[in-house]
């Protein structure tokens, strides 16, 4: 659970992260990784206690050294940040309760879902077992470990078993945990609230975008339901604008119409491929985060950032190793890293 915060200086924690971000994986880092094959990652990240030989657990293996890593750092932080971070890690706690309402509500077996969980004790305590074995709502809401999330699945759990829709219930998840996050953001002071209300605004609106992607790409998408999905708080685009965008019918047409910093990076990728589309619009944060983090006459900018640094830096492991794992070529592993 959450330490006490010994609340240093931003002054006092720029260097701190900054060293601990030069012992990260990223730029030649990652190249090597990507030239020295599943032993040579295994070498490299034993100690996060990365094992190759077991595939499954490489993600959470790295997440959970993730989380213990901003555990740490929090430590140092003020309350504002505090929060921020707490509701950085809490990320991956939605992660799991989104695993465990998927579970019950298909009958899958504890061992398999045990395989997808992170189960940080950074995390409030979920009884797993007890869940999968609830016999309907009620009983299953009752065993969230926080008055205010049962308050906030009751809902979501009510519609689940209506509509049989799990897609959609991971939807309203997601809402929530990104509600929460803003909120977080929104808590700090100073250059460190507007610059932590941004990249949040400016993640919600890449998601939003890929959903417009996908919509794009799907045929007979029903506009009503897309809009169960799209998030709330983007920084350019607000939920009313997403669903004006959603009507449009040609990709172009929603490009053309989209903020500059987006559409810059969109017509660049006309005839890509949708996964491609994506990488780019996250390569592209990308970089704000890096030119943020490099700011060195604005220290607070790097402990915003640095949370979302490491997120990346875990997508881009995860992104090798299954690269390697799978033995595709270096070349494509290289096109989906996120940098």
């Amino acid at each position: 659970m959450p330490q006490t915060a010994i609340n240093l200086s931003v002054d006092f924690i720029f260097p701190r992260l900054h060293g601990l971000w030069a012992k990260s994986f990223f730029g030649d880092r990652l190249n090597v990784l990507v030239r020295g094959g599943l032993d040579g990652f295994g070498r490299a990240l034993s100690d996060r206690d990365v094992q190759v030989t077991h595939r499954t657990e490489v993600q959470k293996r790295l997440t959970v050294h993730f989380i213990q890593e901003l555990a740490g750092v929090r430590r140092f932080l003020s309350s504002g940040l505090v929060d921020f971070y707490e509701a950085f890690i809490r990320r991956y706690f939605y992660e799991d309760i989104k695993s465990v309402v998927r579970g019950w509500h298909r009958g899958e077996p504890n061992e398999e879902l045990r395989d997808l969980l992170i189960l940080s004790d950074e995390f409030p305590e979920l009884p797993v077992e007890k869940m999968l074995s609830a016999k309907n709502v009620n009983q299953f809401y009752r065993l969230f470990p926080e008055a205010k999330l049962r308050e906030a699945m009751l809902p979501i759990l009510v519609e689940l078993e209506d509509r049989d829709d799990v897609w959609l219930a991971e939807s309203r998840i997601d809402r929530l945990m990104m509600a929460e996050f803003h909120a977080a953001a929104s808590g700090l002071r100073g250059k460190g609230k507007r610059v932590a209300r941004r990249l949040v605004g400016q993640e919600i609106d890449i998601e939003n975008i890929i959903l417009l992607l996908r919509k794009n790409s799907v045929a007979d998408f029903p506009l009503d339901r897309l809009e169960s999905f799209v998030l709330d708080n983007g920084f350019e685009l607000d939920k009313g604008r997403v669903l004006e965008l959603a009507k449009l019918e040609s990709w172009n047409d929603v490009v053309e119409r989209l903020p500059s910093q987006y559409a810059g990076i969109l017509k660049k990728s006309f005839d890509s491929e949708p996964h491609q589309i994506e990488n780019g619009l996250w390569c592209g944060f990308h970089k704000v985060l890096t030119d943020l983090f490099r700011d060195f006459n604005q220290p607070v900018m790097s402990a915003v950032v640095f949370p979302y640094m490491k997120r990346f830096e875990v997508m881009n492991l995860a992104r090798v190793f299954e690269g390697l794992h799978l033995g595709l070529d270096p070349q494509f592993i290289h096109s989906i890293l996120v940098r």
